[in-house]
């Protein structure tokens, strides 16, 4: 008696799923195959028929939730099921070496791809969704992908990247004001995914092309006794001409001080070296000055926190601006409500703190 049921049980912290009582019921088929007619099961036999190989000693499903399936099933409340569970394919631990140097190698396939290729390999057929499982007991999880620099890693940048850190830790951080861009790409800025061990980034050789962009700059002080940020919108990329007036309206309004140090990142928005290095020259006569970043190190600016936190935001929102003017109207009145920006220095302050390199 193979069947499959019409609804799934609630249990304690979810449900069970169709699978779990199906396989319940043909175990329990099975069983009474080679016993006589009105025979009882023991609490013994309920246990060997609910024990599951694969979760130990733990049980399927309490005996009196199997025992009221098991009378669903033999009054035909339940429609036949054309599959065997007890039959279905696992994979062996030769199997599960071979998916994860698979999902190493192809870090961006689909479940699909992944089925097809070890279907190839190893001539069994394994449904997409118990590959996605293993991979999870393997550790290999979901992620966003980085896109790594490779000028990073050069002896020069990682010296500066460690001199920067130094100097983090015992600078007043209160005078800092962590400056940097961002944009959006028609709307369609949701984040690409891959698959890849829990404990390690996924990195992709190169950024897509991002194309005509709805721009925004942000100042985000580090001290909390001024406005969170300061920000200005255009529909063009960063031009010198465009953060001499950020910065110009920044100082009117009385926002940026005396004293103040832009921590900015790689010269984000000054338009190359020397552009970069003018606007330096012109802040430090009006006592404000500049220290850059290492090259393509997000995780010591948390600027990118806040961005990152804004593009969820409107990923996950029902409101979707038609005109230009509407879309930077959406997003003044999303970033005008940020109050608290404290977690996102507490991030950056853990890493470096906490991290025995330094």
């Amino acid at each position: 008696m193979n069947v499959t049921p019409n609804h799934v049980d609630q249990k304690p912290g979810g449900w069970y799923s169709p699978g779990t009582r199906a396989k319940v019921i043909n175990r329990m088929s099975r069983f009474m195959e080679n016993k006589e007619l009105g025979y009882k099961c023991s609490a013994d036999d309920w246990k060997y028929i609910l024990t599951d190989c694969e979760l130990g000693e733990l049980l399927m499903c309490p005996v009196p939730t199997a025992r009221r399936w098991w009378r669903e099933a033999k009054a035909g409340k339940v429609e036949a099921y054309s599959r065997s569970y007890g039959t279905r394919q696992r994979m062996t631990e030769d199997v599960k070496d071979l998916l994860y140097n698979l999902v190493l190698e192809n870090k961006f396939a689909s479940k699909y791809f992944l089925k097809i290729k070890l279907a190839a390999i190893t001539g069994m057929d394994f449904h997409e969704d118990y590959i996605i499982q293993t991979m999870r007991r393997m550790d290999l999880s979901r992620k966003k992908v980085c896109y790594e620099k490779k000028s990073k890693m050069t002896v020069e940048n990682m010296q500066y990247y460690f001199e920067w850190v130094q100097t983090f830790k015992r600078i007043n951080r209160n005078c800092l004001v962590f400056v940097d861009q961002t944009g959006f790409d028609g709307y369609d800025f949701l984040p690409k995914y891959g698959y890849g061990p829990s404990n390690q980034r996924i990195f992709a050789a190169k950024q897509p092309n991002k194309g005509t962009r709805i721009s925004i700059t942000g100042l985000l002080p580090y001290g909390s006794g001024r406005s969170p940020f300061f920000f200005q919108m255009a529909n063009s990329h960063g031009t010198y001409e465009l953060w001499e007036s950020c910065v110009v309206e920044a100082i009117n309004c009385g926002f940026l001080k005396v004293g103040d140090v832009l921590v900015v990142d790689n010269w984000s928005g000054f338009v190359g070296y020397n552009t970069g290095m003018l606007l330096s020259e012109v802040l430090s006569e009006v006592g404000i000055f500049v220290w850059p970043l290492p090259r393509y190190s997000p995780e010591l600016n948390p600027i990118e926190l806040l961005w990152n936190w804004l593009k969820q935001y409107v990923a996950r929102s029902d409101i979707i601006p038609e005109t230009e003017i509407d879309r930077c109207t959406y997003l003044h009145t999303i970033l005008s409500r940020v109050r608290n920006t404290r977690p996102f220095f507490d991030h950056v302050e853990k890493y470096v703190f906490s991290n025995p390199l330094w």
